[in-house]
């Protein structure tokens, strides 16, 4: 019963982080996912990515005239590896390498089954779920993340993995399992750029799933402490309420 609460859990938050683009209409984005992805051209795969990522500050644009405002030192984007973003990832993959029909289902079926559910149908090029128990196997969420310093240089954070934290819109968190990336450990400073992949369990620290039943139509967020005094906020779905 525990793995099929995940699974109908799971399926909803591939629907939900759609929420956060401003950017690319919702009539585009399903204009894109109904062409085939051999006709997917990079914009597409960028239109794609970018409907599902979110930020933690407006007007990151003018980073450069006001990077003090609000007390905002570091500015991220995070995009969740669903379904649809690993297929925008690997068809913009394939358009810079141009890789062959084989080695393209190949790239694809490898990033589906490690971050999701889904595997890849090498003779068909159909999505499946994975085959027995592996299919319900939803014990963690990983993000693509870009963190750029859009301040002064800052100290590194000490212990990296305890400080970042994914959490339900009911205050239950869950922690991070694995981190990679170029620079990427737990002694962490963001000088300019850095770019991680950021992987978290979905249970809590009493082993409890914190995504149950529908709660995670409501929305989710990445936490990141240590940046700075307040913690730094990457939200999907929901608004935010402060008091």
């Amino acid at each position: 019963m525990k793995l099929k609460i995940l699974f109908v859990a799971f399926a909803t938050y591939f629907l939900i982080s759609c929420t956060s683009s401003k950017i690319v209409t919702t009539e585009k984005f399903y204009e894109i996912l109904s062409k085939p992805e051999s006709e997917w051209t990079y914009k597409d795969c960028e239109n794609i990515i970018s409907k599902y990522m979110s930020y933690n500050k407006n007007g990151y644009e003018e980073k450069y005239t006001n990077v003090n405002y609000g007390g905002t030192t570091v500015f991220i984007k995070a995009v969740p590896l669903n379904e649809n973003v690993i297929r925008a990832k690997i068809r913009k993959e394939s358009i810079i390498r141009r890789y062959g029909d084989e080695d393209y289902k190949l790239r694809l079926k490898n990033e589906l089954e490690f971050y999701t559910n889904k595997t890849l149908n090498i003779n068909d090029g159909r999505i499946l779920l994975k085959s027995g128990i592996d299919r319900f196997q939803f014990d963690k969420l990983s993000f693509e993340i870009i963190f750029e310093n859009i301040s002064q240089p800052r100290e590194p954070i000490e212990f990296a993995s305890e400080a970042f934290f994914l959490e339900n819109f009911e205050g239950e968190f869950s922690r991070v399992i694995e981190m990679s990336g170029y620079y990427v450990e737990d002694y962490f400073v963001v000088i300019d750029k850095l770019k991680a992949v950021i992987t978290f369990s979905i249970y809590n620290d009493n082993g409890k799933p914190i995504f149950y039943g529908d709660n995670i139509t409501k929305g989710y967020k990445l936490v990141f402490n240590g940046f700075q005094a307040e913690p730094i906020i990457v939200s999907w779905g929901e608004p935010i309420l402060t008091n």
